[in-house]
């Protein structure tokens, strides 16, 4: 189109246009509207309206004063009043901002990557659920028959002549154990909230575990039995064992796990004198047997409780996962001195899965009185076998007495570890990165509901029960004494699914606590309870209510609500 401009012509009032090439269109003007008598009329009828309400508005306006002109003064008052309501404006906006970034996940979606052994079955699970988050699976640490050079990576060294450098992924979560860990204590310092590593362990923490270490720490606690570290304590063992009640002990190596090394004697078995005063072996700790272990039928048992441990020292943080474990012996339960000392009945006395759970136990699958094949239950449904069997069981009492101990001796446990010498050692290094640990607590439980700490576990078995019990003839060639999963042969595990069940939620809860892949207010579950150092039995008979509801149930007339008077009121 050709662009005009319309303009007027000052001496004809017409309107016209100039349009390409110089040449001007007179435009006829449009025709002015009538005005119709009807209309005048109208708009004299509202003029005295119109008046009206311009009275109104300057009658509520107040009357301007003779110094409205001048400028208002501003008086010390009025500014800090003023400051004060920018700076109260300005902090809401910064704890909203402060509270939508804490709630938020730290890691984005995008890089959400982690990194284990794929050839250690006690890593499979937790793959497998990290997986099913929406994590991506880097693979192996390293090169398996090269652990060394973890600490390559770490450094992002060179790989050798014009093989370039070792890159590290962006974010990454790394799910070891400890001596990976200290491998990768050379990785670069991060600040804790937006650190790009996180390390699931704790360096220090496998020797506050030992049972020497345990029983340094824990021998005065009146949760964990009589011990004593040969044979630098011989003395003060031997007026020990003089005393009634004190007739069977229990011998642990210092270090050692899954019950190897383990053995009970009578102190009148001659082969336990000849061990007690051998002065040359290695320090072993000896252990006031528990004679009067609760069985459920016939069968002796220990609570395998899962625990969670997220900060150390001065940024100590433990939680307590509500359910666990209750692993059974195969043998029936009958403490005498034929099955102890040189004939120590391992299947009898020892409760590890590790014992039990093997090839060449033919009582595994048999259906054994009241706990059937297997050697597994959730510590749920035991409780309620307990109630039905024993008819000396209270719920009262041990929703009151036994788990207020239990949560007093799991957060003096916890605490102790996370405040042990070796930990304080390694400081820098457990500050550098996000870590966090899984542990796992033994205890025992006496006829009298009362509750004893047996040991705690590092580098727990977070793995799943496998559907079929161990099979000898098994055509797998890395098919281990514990069996694997083409195992079938033997008999059905009945019980994996809920087993399994227990370990899902120990490692999704696990996860949620670092808050890598969910929001701040999805952090702690309901299956944890927080182990603090000091609680008011108030807070323990809460705590206790919640850890026993999984094992009662609301319409059982025998369940009543802890009475704060009826927990345990020594604070750690």
């Amino acid at each position: 189109p050709i662009p005009c401009v319309p303009w007027q012509s000052q001496t004809s009032g017409q309107y016209q246009r100039r349009v390409h090439g110089g040449k001007m269109l007179k435009v006829t003007p449009a025709k002015k509207l009538k005005v119709t008598p009807a209309a005048k009329a109208q708009v004299k009828s509202r003029a005295p309206d119109l008046k009206m309400e311009e009275c109104d508005k300057s009658m509520k306006t107040p009357a301007k004063n003779s110094n409205s002109d001048r400028p208002q003064r501003v008086t010390e008052k009025m500014l800090q009043k003023a400051i004060k309501k920018k700076q109260k404006k300005n902090m809401v906006i910064l704890e909203k901002r402060e509270r939508e970034a804490r709630e938020a996940p730290k890691w984005p979606a995008r890089a959400r990557f982690f990194k284990s052994w794929t050839d250690d079955a006690a890593f499979d699970e937790v793959r497998m659920i990290l997986s099913k988050r929406g994590w991506t699976d880097l693979g192996d640490v390293c090169n398996p028959l090269n652990t060394k050079e973890l600490i390559d990576i770490a450094q992002c060294k060179s790989r050798g002549q014009n093989l370039g450098k070792h890159s590290l992924p962006r974010r990454c979560l790394w799910w070891v154990h400890e001596d990976d860990g200290r491998r990768l204590k050379h990785l670069p310092q991060e600040d804790m909230e937006s650190g790009r590593h996180c390390i699931s362990t704790f360096l220090g923490t496998n020797s506050a575990v030992t049972k020497v270490a345990i029983t340094e720490q824990l021998r005065n606690e009146a949760f964990y039995p009589t011990s004593f570290v040969l044979p630098r304590e011989l003395k003060e063992f031997k007026k020990s064992m003089k005393k009634k009640g004190n007739e069977y002990w229990i011998c642990k190596p210092r270090d050692d796990f899954a019950g190897q090394g383990i053995k009970v004697y009578k102190n009148t078995q001659k082969e336990f004198e000849e061990l007690i005063n051998n002065e040359k072996q290695s320090e072993f700790v000896i252990q006031r047997y528990v004679p009067n272990a609760l069985c459920i039928g016939p069968y002796k048992f220990h609570f395998r409780m899962y625990t969670i441990l997220t900060g150390v020292l001065d940024d100590y943080e433990a939680f307590l996962y509500n359910d666990g474990h209750a692993l059974f012996s195969t043998v029936k339960y009958d403490l005498n001195e034929k099955n102890v000392g040189d004939n120590f009945d391992i299947l009898m006395h020892l409760t590890n899965w590790s014992q039990n759970f093997v090839k060449g136990n033919k009582y595994l699958k048999e259906d054994k009185p009241v706990i059937g094949p297997g050697c597994e239950w959730s510590v749920s449904n035991a409780l309620k076998a307990i109630a039905k069997t024993n008819k000396k069981f209270s719920y009262e009492r041990f929703l009151g007495l036994s788990i207020g101990y239990y949560l007093l001796s799991s957060c003096c446990t916890m605490h102790s570890i996370a405040q042990w010498k070796h930990v304080k050692r390694n400081k820098k290094e457990n500050y550098a990165h996000p870590r966090f640990e899984n542990f796992g607590l033994d205890v025992l439980m006496d006829t009298d509901c009362n509750i004893y700490l047996m040991e705690a576990n590092t580098e727990v078995g977070l793995n799943s029960s496998l559907p079929n019990f161990p099979d000898e003839d098994c055509p797998e060639e890395l098919c281990e004494k514990n069996g694997c999963v083409k195992c079938h042969k033997t008999g059905k595990n009945v019980r994996a699914r809920e087993n399994n069940k227990v370990i899902d939620e120990v490692v999704n809860s696990t996860i949620n606590l670092m808050q890598l892949d969910v929001p701040f207010s999805k952090r702690v579950t309901q299956q944890l309870i927080p182990l603090r150092v000091k609680q008011t039995p108030a807070e323990l008979a809460a705590l206790a209510a919640r850890v026993a509801l999984r094992g009662s149930t609301k319409s059982d007339p025998q369940v009543q609500q802890p009475h704060q008077n009826d927990v345990p009121t020594k604070l750690y």
